[in-house]
């Protein structure tokens, strides 16, 4: 897993190299004080990519 800045809301993000039952995949994951939210990005295998897509996500329902 590799650290990015988690964004305006704080807290803390991740993203790595995952393989599943669907094959390789990008999984992020950010967390605050009360939320664990696990985002696949199936398509998406460039991790900084992925972590302004999870943050992108995270603006769109915090507002």
């Amino acid at each position: 897993m590799t650290r990015f800045d988690p964004g305006r809301y704080g807290g803390g993000l991740s993203c790595g190299h995952v393989t599943g039952p669907d094959g390789d995949q990008t999984l992020c994951a950010w967390s605050d004080a009360a939320n664990l939210v696990l985002v696949g990005h199936v398509h998406e295998t460039d991790l900084a990519a992925a972590a302004r897509t999870t943050v992108a996500l995270r603006d769109a329902a915090s507002s």
